[in-house]
């Protein structure tokens, strides 16, 4: 076995770093085998990004978020180089189309489902039994549980009780009672 190792290619990763406060950014750059800084540039402009790139030919994948100047500077500086998003923009990302997808079909989601004849049949409990159903017509139990627990807190509140008294009585914590 040789001596010598052969450095193999190493993904890296760019992300912006705040130098002053709201004032002065710049680019640190992460080796994302080690996740050890390999490199901090004095800005986020492409022209910065491209030419550490030119002069680091073995980068093979960059790892990046959406920003356009680590997009146009990866695309000059390294145009065989694989670009990819990192970890957190992925999650976020979906988000993101989620959020508009839903925007988008805002109307078609706030009008009411018509159950017809199938709400008769569903047992209600409580004076607000609409509010005890789910968006699909399904009994909400929770709900049902929390405004009895409700009336009997207030009940027994009426009646001259302590929250102590109460609490122990429905074997509740006192600041639940409080609320």
């Amino acid at each position: 076995m040789s001596s010598t190792r052969r450095r193999r290619s190493q993904p890296r990763a760019n992300d912006q770093l705040k130098i002053r406060r709201g004032r002065t950014y710049a680019t640190v750059l992460v080796d994302m085998d080690t996740h050890r800084p390999v490199d901090v540039l004095a800005d986020r402009a492409a022209n910065t990004f491209a030419t550490w790139l030119r002069d680091h030919p073995e980068v093979r994948t960059i790892c990046r978020d959406r920003a356009g100047s680590f997009r146009d500077g990866a695309r000059t500086g390294a145009p065989q180089a694989q670009q990819a998003a990192d970890a957190w923009h992925l999650p976020h990302n979906l988000a993101e189309a989620v959020e508009r997808v839903v925007g988008r079909h805002r109307a078609d989601l706030r009008e009411p489902l018509d159950l017809g004849e199938e709400r008769d049949e569903m047992p209600r409990s409580g004076a607000a039994g609409s509010n005890e159903l789910d968006v699909h017509g399904r009994p909400r139990p929770l709900v049902a549980r929390t405004r009895e627990r409700h009336q009997q807190i207030h009940e027994r509140i009426e009646r001259g009780d302590s929250l102590r008294a109460i609490a122990r009585e429905l074997r509740l914590r006192k600041c639940w009672v409080i609320r």
